[in-house]
C-alpha cells in the first residue's frame, strides 16, 4: 500500500516536472533576448538617441532573433558598462576602444564610415581648434597659451586628446592653460566660445559643419587655427587624421551574433534609410588602430601610464622567473662541472699547443695572404700561358671561372681560352698578355664583362722571385676613371664653346680658367689672363659700388647678380649679367670664385626702344584725353557763356533799367566766370604732368569722374546712373583713376552711339571687396557687350572694333597699363545679359612711387585763353 502510494507520488512529480520544463522552454522559445548596444553620447542624450535609434530598428529587421536597444552613455558611464560587461557592443571613440582592447579584451568587427555631404564617406577624422572670428588676439597654436581653454572630457580622442598632441608639439601644455574646462559634449564647447565663456576650445573635425547644417551655427564665426589639409578629406581639421570610431564587441558576446551584425553592417548604404538618419555612409572591415596606441603611448595616457612595480611583475612572470631560476641553476652546476673538465684537459692540451703553434702561425699567414688577395679589386693571378697556380676571387668573377683546377683540366690557359668558338675580347686579350713573357706594363686594353659591358684596365706584369717561370698579372679596372674622364673633357668643351662667359679664379685672385666668350667679351687672350694676379672686379668691369656689395655678399657665403659695364679692348662698352658664386671645399672654406655672365647689351638696346615707344603711346593717350577733356569743357562752359551774354544784352537794350540791373548782372557774370575757372583748375588738376598719391573717399573720386562727363553724356542721349557704395577712404594716385574711368566711359559712350542703341545708358558702380582688400570700378553699357571673336584683342595696342580713321586702337591698351604699372591693381571684362562690364580693382593703399612720366605733355603750360572754341559750342 505505502509502496504504491510512493509510486504514485514519483510519477505526480515526474509529470510536474515535465510540464515545468516543457512551460519554460515554451516562455524561452516566445521571448526574445535583448541585445544592449552601448553608445558614446559625445553630444548629448538626446541627440545620441535621435541619431542611433534608427541602427537598432535596422537591426531588429536584419535579425529578427534578438531585439537590439540603444544605450547612450557617457564617458565614465560607458567605461563602467564594459568593465561590468552589462552591455553587448560598444560604438565609441577612437581612445575609449583602445582602452577597452587593452584593458578588457574588447575587440573591433567594423569601421564607421562617416557621412560627408561634399565627398565620399569617411574613414578617418581629426581634431578641429578654434576661437571666434573677431578674436583678434589668438591666430596661432602659440597664442593660446595662458588663454581659457575649453574640450569635451579628458577620455575625448576628437575632442580633447587629438588637440592636446598638437598642442604639446607646440609647447604647450595643460597646466599652460589660465583656465582649463571639459564642458561633457562638443556642442557645448562651441556655444562655450561662440558666447565668449572661453578664449579658444577643440572638438572633432565634422562637428562645425553638422552645427551649421543644423542651423546651430553659422561657420564665418569662427577661425581656425592652425588649419591643415589632407587629400579627399572634406572637413576642417587642425591635427592628424585616425581611424573613426569602431563597432565592437565584449568578450561574452558569442562570434555567431557578432559575424550576424557585421553582415548587417556591411550591407548598409548611402541611400538606405538608416545611413542618413545615422548621419552615416556605411560600416566597412575594421582599420588598423596602431596609431592610436602610438599617440596614448607618446601622450603617456592610459592604459600606457600604469606604474611598474616589483609585486607586479612577480605576479605577472612568477612561472618566468621560477624557470629562469631553475636554467640558472642548472647552468651553475654545468660550469663548474665543466671548470673541472678543462683543468683536466689542461694539462693534456698544453703538449699539444706548442705542436700546433708554428702550424697556426703558418696558416695565419697563408689566410692573411688569402684575404689581401681576395680583398684587391684588381684581377690578380700568378701563372704563365699554361696553368694559374693562384688567383684572387675577382679574377675567377669577372672571367667565370669556379677554380683554377678549371683552367689545367681543359689542358692549358691559351686553349682554354682562345680554342673555343665562343671565346670572346676578355680572353684573347688575356692571352696575348700571357704570350708577352715580358715584366712591364702592357698600357691600356678593353675588354667585355660577364654582362657584356665595356670595361678598361691598365695591364701590370711581374716576374715571380721564387719561379722565373711564373709571372704575377695585375689588371686595374680604370672604367670610373675614363668615364670621368671623358665627362670632364667634354664639360670642359661645352663651358669652352657656351655663349656665356665664365670666369674661375682662386680666392686670392689668380685667374684658373676663362672660356672662349670671356676672350671675345674683353679682347684679351687666354694667356693674358689664366695664371695672373688680376683683380676680379677689374677683369669683369665692376664699379667700386657694384665691388664692395660683390664682395659683402660673397663673404656671407651668397651668390652676387648684378649687371656691369666691361670696356672691350677695342674700346667698345659692354653690359654683362653677372653671377659671381663662392666654391668651397670639404670643410666649407670659399676657395674660388667662379663668374658667369651675359652679354644683354642688345637686349638693353631693344629695352630701351621698347621704352620709349611706350612713352610715346602714353603720350598719344594724353593728348586723346586732353581731346576728350576739351569736349567736356565745351560741354560745361556752353551754359555760362549763354549766361554772361544774357546779361550783357540786358546792359545793352535796356539803359532806363541799367542802374537797377547792374549790380546784379556784374554778379552773376562773376559767379558765371568763377564757375569756368573752376572747370580749368579741375582740367589741370586731372592731367597734371605727375600724378600724385594721395588720400580721398573713392566714392568722391568717382563723382569727379561723373561731373566731368555728365553733360557730355547728356547732350549724346544717354544716361548715367551712379551706385556707389564704397565709402571709405583710398590712398592712390587719383588722377590715373579719373584717367582711367574716363577711358571706360568714352569707350562705352563710343560703343552706344556706334550702335545707335536706343534708352542708352551707362552704370558706374563701386564697391569694396573685404576678402581682396580691393577696391572696384565697373562701368556698364547696355550696348549689347563683345563678340566672343575678338575678346582676346580687346586690350592689345592698335586693336579697334571702329572703323581705322575713327579710333587708335590705344584707349584700352593704355588704360591697362596705367592700372598694372601706376595703380598696381587690375582690370578687365565680362559680357551681361544686355552688353559689356569693364572693372578696375586696385589697392586701398599704394606707396609713392613714380611709375610712369608723360614727358611730352606739360598741360600747365597751356593758354586756355587763347583757345578758339567756338567750332566746339556749334557742335552742340
Amino acid at each position: 500500500m505505502h509502496r504504491t502510494i510512493r509510486l504514485h507520488k514519483s510519477v505526480i512529480s515526474i509529470i510536474l516536472f515535465i510540464l515545468l520544463l516543457f512551460t519554460a522552454l515554451n516562455a524561452h522559445t516566445n521571448t526574445k533576448e535583448t541585445i544592449k548596444i552601448g553608445i558614446l553620447a559625445k553630444r548629448g542624450i538626446p541627440q545620441t538617441v535621435q541619431q542611433w535609434q534608427p541602427l537598432a530598428e535596422y537591426l531588429n529587421q536584419q535579425i529578427p532573433a534578438y531585439t537590439f536597444e540603444i544605450v547612450p552613455l557617457g564617458f565614465n558611464d560607458l567605461n563602467n558598462a564594459v568593465a561590468h560587461a552589462s552591455v553587448d557592443f560598444v560604438v565609441t571613440n577612437t581612445f575609449q576602444y583602445v582602452t577597452f582592447e587593452y584593458r578588457y579584451g574588447t575587440s573591433r568587427i567594423a569601421t564607421l564610415q562617416n557621412h560627408s555631404d561634399i565627398t565620399v564617406g569617411q574613414q578617418r577624422f581629426g581634431g578641429v581648434i578654434f576661437t571666434r572670428k573677431d578674436n583678434s588676439d589668438i591666430h596661432t597654436l602659440e597664442e593660446i597659451q595662458n588663454k581659457r581653454f575649453a574640450a569635451v572630457d579628458p577620455e575625448s580622442f576628437g575632442g580633447w586628446i587629438m588637440g592636446k598632441k598638437e598642442l604639446l608639439d607646440h609647447g604647450i601644455k595643460e597646466d599652460d592653460f589660465s583656465q582649463l574646462l571639459f564642458l561633457n559634449s562638443h556642442d557645448a564647447v562651441v556655444h562655450a566660445v561662440l558666447e565668449g565663456r572661453v578664449d579658444a576650445g577643440t572638438v572633432r573635425s565634422d562637428t562645425l559643419e553638422r552645427m551649421a547644417r543644423e542651423g546651430k551655427i553659422r561657420l564665418d564665426q569662427v577661425r581656425i587655427i592652425a588649419p591643415k589639409k589632407y587629400p579627399g578629406f572634406p572637413f576642417i581639421v587642425s591635427t592628424a587624421l585616425y581611424p573613426e570610431w569602431p563597432f565592437a564587441k565584449l568578450t561574452h558576446t558569442s562570434d555567431t551574433l557578432a559575424e550576424s551584425v557585421l553582415i548587417a553592417l556591411l550591407g548598409i548604404t548611402p541611400e538606405l534609410e538608416v545611413a542618413k538618419r545615422t548621419d552615416t555612409d556605411h560600416w566597412t572591415i575594421p582599420m588598423d588602430y596602431s596609431a592610436v596606441h602610438d599617440l596614448l603611448k607618446t601622450l603617456n595616457m592610459p592604459p600606457y601610464n600604469a606604474e611598474i612595480t616589483l609585486s607586479a611583475v612577480i605576479k605577472k612572470y612568477a612561472i618566468q622567473i621560477v624557470l629562469a631560476g631553475v636554467i640558472i641553476l642548472i647552468l651553475s652546476i654545468s660550469v663548474v662541472f665543466i671548470l673541472m673538465l678543462y683543468r683536466r684537459l689542461q694539462k693534456q692540451t698544453t703538449h699539444i699547443a706548442a705542436l700546433n703553434t708554428e702550424l697556426t702561425k703558418q696558416m695565419e699567414r697563408e689566410h692573411i695572404f688569402r684575404q689581401m688577395l681576395d680583398s684587391q679589386t684588381a684581377l690578380t693571378m700568378l701563372g704563365d700561358e699554361t696553368r694559374i697556380v693562384e688567383c684572387n676571387e675577382a679574377f675567377l668573377n669577372f672571367f667565370a671561372i669556379s677554380s683554377a683546377d678549371e683552367i689545367t683540366h681543359q689542358g692549358g690557359i691559351c686553349s682554354y681560352f682562345i680554342d673555343e668558338e665562343s671565346a670572346d675580347t676578355r680572353y684573347s686579350c688575356l692571352s696575348a698578355i700571357f704570350a708577352m713573357k715580358q715584366q712591364g706594363t702592357f698600357s691600356k686594353i678593353t675588354m667585355l664583362d660577364r654582362e657584356g659591358n665595356l670595361r678598361v684596365f691598365h695591364v701590370h706584369i711581374d716576374r715571380f722571385a721564387h719561379d722565373e717561370t711564373l709571372f704575377v698579372v695585375n689588371l686595374v679596372d680604370i672604367t670610373s676613371s675614363e668615364e670621368l674622364h671623358q665627362r670632364l673633357v667634354l664639360l670642359q668643351k661645352a663651358v669652352n664653346q657656351s655663349s656665356n662667359t665664365v670666369l674661375i679664379s682662386k680666392i686670392d685672385g689668380i685667374v684658373q680658367y676663362v672660356n672662349n666668350s670671356f676672350c671675345e667679351c674683353c679682347g684679351h687672350e687666354e694667356s693674358e689672363l689664366v695664371g695672373h694676379n688680376a683683380e676680379l672686379m677689374n677683369t669683369i668691369g665692376l664699379n667700386p659700388l657694384a665691388s664692395e656689395e660683390l664682395y659683402n655678399t660673397l663673404s656671407e657665403n651668397r651668390v652676387w647678380i648684378g649687371e656691369v659695364k666691361k670696356q672691350h679692348k677695342d674700346g667698345s662698352e659692354h653690359i654683362l649679367r653677372m653671377a659671381i658664386s663662392p666654391v668651397k671645399d670639404t670643410n666649407g672654406t670659399i676657395t674660388h670664385l667662379i663668374a658667369i655672365g651675359e652679354d644683354v647689351s642688345k637686349y638693353r638696346q631693344i629695352e630701351n626702344t621698347l621704352k620709349e615707344k611706350e612713352k610715346m603711346l602714353l603720350a598719344q593717350s594724353r593728348l586723346a584725353a586732353v581731346g576728350e577733356m576739351l569736349n567736356m569743357i565745351a560741354h560745361q562752359w556752353r551754359q555760362p557763356l549763354s549766361i554772361i551774354q544774357m546779361c550783357l544784352n540786358n546792359l545793352e537794350f535796356t539803359p532806363e533799367i541799367m542802374e537797377l540791373e547792374e549790380h546784379t548782372c556784374i554778379n552773376t557774370m562773376s559767379e558765371q566766370v568763377e564757375f569756368l575757372s573752376n572747370i580749368i583748375d579741375d582740367f589741370s588738376h586731372y592731367f597734371q604732368k605727375d600724378a600724385r598719391v594721395e588720400a580721398a573717399d573713392f566714392d568722391t573720386i568717382i563723382c569727379d569722374v561723373i561731373g566731368l562727363f555728365e553733360k557730355n553724356l547728356e547732350n549724346n542721349n544717354i544716361a548715367l546712373e551712379k551706385v556707389c557704395t564704397a565709402h571709405m577712404q583710398i590712398t592712390t594716385r587719383q588722377q590715373d583713376v579719373v584717367q582711367v574711368l574716363l577711358s571706360l566711359i568714352n569707350n562705352a559712350k563710343e560703343v552706344l552711339l556706334l550702335r545707335n542703341i536706343t534708352s542708352a545708358k551707362i552704370t558706374l558702380r563701386t564697391n569694396y571687396s573685404e576678402k581682396d582688400e580691393l577696391f572696384v570700378a565697373e562701368v556698364i553699357d547696355n550696348g549689347g557687350g563683345i563678340d566672343e571673336s575678338i575678346k582676346h584683342k580687346i586690350f592689345e595696342p592698335y586693336f579697334s572694333a571702329k572703323k581705322r580713321q575713327d579710333g587708335s586702337g590705344l584707349g584700352l591698351y593704355i588704360a591697362k597699363t596705367i592700372v598694372e604699372n601706376n595703380l598696381h591693381g587690375s582690370i578687365g571684362f565680362e559680357n551681361t545679359q544686355d552688353g559689356a562690364c569693364f572693372y578696375i580693382k586696385i589697392p586701398s593703399l599704394i606707396m609713392e612711387k613714380k611709375e610712369m612720366a608723360f614727358e611730352d605733355i606739360d598741360l600747365e603750360k597751356i593758354d586756355f585763353e587763347e583757345m578758339d572754341l567756338t567750332d566746339e559750342f556749334l557742335k552742340y
